[in-house]
């Protein structure tokens, strides 16, 4: 008999609100993944108590490479990609006033999270995360981890809900984020390393281009050398008749596994749109966005294929077995490829059903077509309200649904009696009050994954540092 699907597994009951389901997800995220001492989501869900020694690397391991230099497989690699898109999702809704008042706390925390990634590896280094001691990362980045960053420093720094001195630290580390990218010749050296070999970034084709370009455009919208980098951008887009910014063969999704790079090219495009002044371009550009857009629709509906039995297995991932030369996971893979455990059965289902149709949704809604989103909203909208999201064990999977659902909500496509009245008169909270040492003691219901409270000669210890960082307050949105 063949395992049933999740559409014969909805419940009789009635579908519950959207709204309702986006807090699920939220709170989901906030106990299994989100490690809130850093502000980084990690990939796979663990029970607290294995948290994290059996969870994630020690310092020790990342810093050896092991099982992999970039951490592939470990539950790390995605913590910037991830974090990158709950961040916009929390920030959309703090914009719209759709937020609950708990939610700016953890956006409070993703904000350390954006920060720690561009800051803790020597010379401004990006990291794609970070050991639990929030010292450890392994060498290798990529530079989807890039454009995820540039994306968030973005948003961060256009933004109203955050407050002037934030933004300026923000801007601050961009800063020398770009120039360690123009130094390093647009490569990707290994942390302390050589230059690896290959094409850097500014290649002269449609795939890494706009990637490229985009990186650059954020640089002149945040960073104090507008002017510098404004030159180079109108340079680098002309260059080679503009092979940057044509249409790709390779804007299409055959697979899963292509739609995590067709969510860069959407983040990049989306960018540089919203950037461009040269309304030739900007135009070009809404026709990229609409081109890849429609490349991720056959994908919305892949979470029908979630099959309810497998999310009862318990992943025994067994990472540290992993191959120190294979990629670890990859969406779309045959598992013996690469030798997974048979754990990763479960983190592969995930990716393949529930995991594809968020990114495909993602993809679609960054386009900013409300007209060409309108005619899936019933299908979102029924994955909203049919996926058992407090079972799932992959981060990936869910990282994406809070800034599908918010950007719903800016379209207009899901019917407003579906969501939960605005919230009006939200009060705001400061970083400082979310790093007290009491605050694990005051509010241990979402403490999420932490070890036990720090001895008192410890919190002493401490206190100046997270005095410092309790600086960064945030504010409401001017309406």
């Amino acid at each position: 008999m063949p395992e049933p699907r999740l559409q014969e597994e909805l419940p009789e009951a009635g579908p519950a609100p959207v709204d309702d389901r986006v807090r699920l997800i939220q709170e989901t995220l906030q106990r299994h993944f989100i490690f809130r001492k850093l502000g980084l989501c990690y990939d796979y869900a663990s029970s607290p108590e294995e948290f994290p020694r059996k969870t994630l690397p020690t310092s020790r391991e990342a810093r050896a490479g092991k099982p992999n230099p970039g951490g592939l497989g470990t539950g790390m690699a995605e913590c910037t990609s991830n974090g990158a898109l709950i961040f916009d999702g929390y920030l959309l809704r703090l914009e719209l006033g759709i937020a609950h008042p708990e939610e700016e706390r953890i956006f409070d925390r993703l904000i350390g999270g954006l920060i720690r990634a561009a800051t803790t590896a020597p010379k401004g280094a990006m990291v794609r995360g970070l050991t639990p001691d929030g010292r450890g990362y392994y060498a290798r980045c990529d530079w989807a981890s890039h454009l995820f960053w540039a994306f968030s420093a973005w948003r961060a720094s256009s933004t109203a809900a955050i407050a002037v001195e934030s933004q300026a630290k923000v801007q601050n580390i961009a800063s020398r984020w770009i120039q360690r990218l123009t130094r390093d010749a647009w490569k990707l050296p290994r942390v302390g390393e050589k230059e690896e070999t290959g094409p850097g970034l500014d290649a002269l084709d449609s795939h890494a281009g706009p990637q490229f370009l985009a990186c650059i455009q954020v640089a002149a919208a945040i960073t104090e050398e507008q002017e510098k980098w404004q030159a180079l951008y109108a340079e680098k887009v002309a260059e080679g008749e503009g092979a940057r910014i044509a249409a790709s063969p390779a804007a299409s999704a055959g697979t899963v596994a292509d739609l995590k790079p067709l969510l860069q090219r959407q983040l990049a495009y989306h960018i540089l749109h919203a950037l461009e002044a040269d309304e030739a371009r900007k135009t070009l550009f809404a026709a990229r966005l609409a081109e890849t857009a429609q490349a991720a629709v056959p994908f919305i509906e892949r979470y029908k294929d979630l099959k309810p039995p497998i999310l009862e297995e318990t992943p025994d991932l067994a990472w540290r077995s992993l191959s120190a030369d294979g990629p670890g996971v990859k969406l779309g893979s045959d598992e013996e490829a690469f030798n997974l455990p048979v754990g990763w059965r479960r983190i592969l289902h995930e990716a393949e059903t529930v995991g594809a149709s968020m990114l495909a949704a993602e993809i679609l809604l960054l386009g900013g077509s409300a007209e060409l989103a309108q005619p899936h909203a019933a299908t979102m909208t029924e994955c909203f309200q049919g996926v058992p999201w407090e079972q799932l064990w992959f981060a990936s999977a869910l990282a994406p649904a809070i800034g599908v659902h918010a950007r719903g909500v800016e379209m207009g496509l899901w019917d407003e009696a579906l969501l939960a009245p605005k919230m009006t008169g939200v009060n705001l909270v400061s970083v400082a009050q979310y790093l007290s040492p009491e605050y694990d003691e005051q509010h241990p219901a979402i403490a999420g994954h932490t070890q036990p409270p720090p001895s008192k000669q410890k919190q002493e210890k401490s206190g100046s540092r997270n005095r410092s960082r309790g600086r960064r307050r945030r504010r409401k949105r001017k309406r």
